[in-house]
């Protein structure tokens, strides 16, 4: 079995990405939840991130003030067939994943809609992959210098689900290092990413991001449907 690219890029008005303020809204011995959220007119978007609980909060918070997103909002007059008879949503494992959760809730209830939701963010180095690198495509090196993330969100890899609808489908690019994209909780099959190296898609009730041995600077675009 080998990862597939299912969708072709898809083709995302220009939007201006954000920064998103995230506050912690629960945090109990097991798990802190952060949430962020874009008001538009016709719709919110949320974006919740769960990590275990940090020794280091600060490194958690600098996470956090370095991601950006934004979202476009596209109401439907007909309702698509989303039986695509994908597994559910693994439970999210925190002692290997970030978990990054989308809701949109448009401002008219029992809408049928889709979305474009961009974010932009930086994922450390894959718990096995600290000693390597995937290599960049020609013309563009990889950046030398210490792991994009510290130690408190090492071997963590980003996972993307989607809350009240479902992805269909996560196109990903790499705009610093490496890393690869997949839509199982093992790590292969896999797609690669690198500068360079244009954009793979992935779909599936969840899809994961993972970085290479420098971590990885990265833009996804998730292609959010009510359900």
């Amino acid at each position: 079995m080998t990862s597939k690219q299912p969708y072709p890029e898809p083709e995302v008005p220009e939007v201006e990405l954000q920064s998103m303020r995230f506050e912690r809204v629960q945090q109990d011995a097991l798990k802190v939840v952060y949430e962020a959220s874009i008001r538009q007119q016709d719709a919110d978007c949320t974006l919740s991130v769960t990590v275990a609980p940090p020794e280091d909060e600060k490194e958690l918070i600098s996470f956090l003030d370095d991601i950006k997103a934004a979202f476009v909002f596209k109401a439907l007059t007909q309702k698509e067939n989303t039986d695509d008879g994908l597994k559910s949503v693994p439970e999210l494992n925190l002692k290997t994943e970030i978990g990054i959760e989308i809701a949109v809730q448009p401002h008219v209830l029992d809408s049928t809609f889709e979305s474009y939701v961009v974010v932009e963010t930086t994922v450390a180095a894959g718990e096995e992959d600290k000693a390597a690198q995937f290599r960049s495509a020609p013309g563009h090196p990889p950046i030398e210098g210490q792991a994009l993330v510290g130690s408190v969100l090492a071997g963590k890899d980003h996972r993307y689900n989607a809350n009240g609808g479902y992805i269909r489908a996560a196109t990903a690019t790499a705009t610093r290092d490496s890393g690869t994209i997949r839509n199982q909780p093992t790590v292969a099959p896999n797609q690669p990413l690198k500068v360079g190296g244009g954009s793979k898609s992935e779909t599936g009730r969840a899809v994961w991001v993972r970085g290479g041995g420098k971590g990885m600077h990265y833009k996804i675009t998730n292609n959010f449907h009510s359900a």
